[in-house]
Protein backbone atom coordinates (compact mmCIF):
# COMPACT_ATOMS: atom_id res chain seq x y z
CA UNK A 1 0.00 0.00 0.00
CA UNK A 2 2.84 2.62 1.04
CA UNK A 3 4.45 1.28 -2.47
CA UNK A 4 1.27 1.90 -4.02
CA UNK A 5 0.89 5.28 -2.84
CA UNK A 6 4.12 6.47 -3.48
CA UNK A 7 5.06 6.59 -0.35
CA UNK A 8 8.26 4.75 -0.51
CA UNK A 9 10.38 3.65 -2.95
CA UNK A 10 10.78 0.28 -4.23
CA UNK A 11 14.48 0.31 -2.99
CA UNK A 12 13.26 1.36 0.47
CA UNK A 13 10.89 -1.39 0.16
CA UNK A 14 13.34 -3.64 -0.63
CA UNK A 15 15.65 -2.46 1.83
CA UNK A 16 12.87 -2.81 4.35
CA UNK A 17 12.02 -6.58 3.60
CA UNK A 18 15.24 -7.35 3.95
CA UNK A 19 15.91 -5.75 7.40
CA UNK A 20 12.94 -7.52 8.43
CA UNK A 21 14.62 -10.83 7.52
CA UNK A 22 17.67 -10.20 8.89
CA UNK A 23 16.51 -9.28 11.89
CA UNK A 24 14.47 -12.68 12.03
CA UNK A 25 17.97 -14.35 11.57
CA UNK A 26 19.41 -12.65 14.64
CA UNK A 27 16.08 -13.09 17.16
CA UNK A 28 17.15 -17.11 16.35
CA UNK A 29 20.76 -16.43 16.89
CA UNK A 30 19.73 -14.76 20.69
CA UNK A 31 17.57 -17.60 21.39
CA UNK A 32 20.10 -20.79 20.48
CA UNK A 33 22.69 -18.27 22.37
CA UNK A 34 20.28 -18.28 25.21
CA UNK A 35 19.84 -22.29 25.42
CA UNK A 36 17.05 -22.69 23.31
CA UNK A 37 17.55 -25.88 21.62
CA UNK A 38 15.30 -25.51 19.05
CA UNK A 39 13.94 -22.50 17.22
CA UNK A 40 10.78 -22.63 14.67
CA UNK A 41 11.40 -19.59 12.12
CA UNK A 42 8.82 -19.22 9.06
CA UNK A 43 9.86 -18.23 5.80
CA UNK A 44 7.27 -16.53 3.45
CA UNK A 45 4.93 -18.47 1.14
CA UNK A 46 4.81 -16.82 -2.66
CA UNK A 47 1.87 -14.23 -1.96
CA UNK A 48 2.60 -13.02 -5.73
CA UNK A 49 1.19 -16.35 -6.59
CA UNK A 50 -2.07 -16.23 -4.72
CA UNK A 51 -5.08 -15.30 -5.87
CA UNK A 52 -5.48 -11.79 -3.76
CA UNK A 53 -1.11 -11.45 -5.25
CA UNK A 54 -2.10 -12.38 -9.21
CA UNK A 55 -5.42 -10.14 -8.65
CA UNK A 56 -3.60 -7.13 -7.48
CA UNK A 57 -1.95 -6.79 -10.50
CA UNK A 58 1.49 -7.11 -8.39
CA UNK A 59 2.33 -10.98 -8.87
CA UNK A 60 5.40 -10.65 -10.16
CA UNK A 61 6.80 -7.67 -7.80
CA UNK A 62 5.22 -9.82 -4.57
CA UNK A 63 7.02 -12.59 -5.64
CA UNK A 64 10.45 -10.92 -5.87
CA UNK A 65 10.55 -9.55 -2.21
CA UNK A 66 9.02 -13.17 -1.27
CA UNK A 67 12.70 -14.27 -2.80
CA UNK A 68 14.85 -11.49 -1.12
CA UNK A 69 12.67 -12.09 2.05
CA UNK A 70 13.31 -15.46 2.23
CA UNK A 71 17.09 -16.05 0.92
CA UNK A 72 18.10 -13.10 3.42
CA UNK A 73 16.86 -15.48 6.04
CA UNK A 74 18.20 -18.44 4.78
CA UNK A 75 21.10 -16.63 4.47
CA UNK A 76 21.34 -14.99 7.90
CA UNK A 77 20.53 -18.80 9.56
CA UNK A 78 23.34 -19.81 7.98
CA UNK A 79 25.62 -17.44 9.25
CA UNK A 80 23.79 -17.78 13.05
CA UNK A 81 24.94 -21.76 12.69
CA UNK A 82 21.13 -22.02 12.67
CA UNK A 83 21.22 -24.54 9.58
CA UNK A 84 22.14 -27.90 11.34
CA UNK A 85 18.38 -28.87 12.72
CA UNK A 86 16.79 -26.86 9.38
CA UNK A 87 13.36 -28.54 8.65
CA UNK A 88 11.67 -26.74 6.04
CA UNK A 89 7.86 -26.94 6.12
CA UNK A 90 6.57 -27.03 2.92
CA UNK A 91 4.47 -24.04 2.61
CA UNK A 92 5.05 -23.79 -1.33
CA UNK A 93 2.83 -26.95 -1.82
CA UNK A 94 0.22 -25.84 0.50
CA UNK A 95 0.03 -22.45 -0.74
CA UNK A 96 -0.14 -24.14 -4.22
CA UNK A 97 -2.90 -26.78 -3.05
CA UNK A 98 -5.04 -24.08 -2.01
CA UNK A 99 -5.21 -21.83 -5.17
CA UNK A 100 -6.18 -24.98 -7.00
CA UNK A 101 -9.12 -25.05 -4.83
CA UNK A 102 -9.64 -21.53 -4.13
CA UNK A 103 -13.34 -21.67 -4.12
CA UNK A 104 -13.28 -23.73 -0.86
CA UNK A 105 -11.78 -21.18 0.90
CA UNK A 106 -13.27 -17.90 -0.65
CA UNK A 107 -15.96 -17.60 1.74
CA UNK A 108 -13.18 -17.04 4.24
Amino acid sequence: DLLQAGQITPDQLSATVALAAGRLAQAGATLQAGGARYVIVWNVPDIGRSPSGRGSGLGPQLTGLVQLYNSTLLAGLDAAGLDAARRPLAIRGRVGRTRRRWSRFSSC
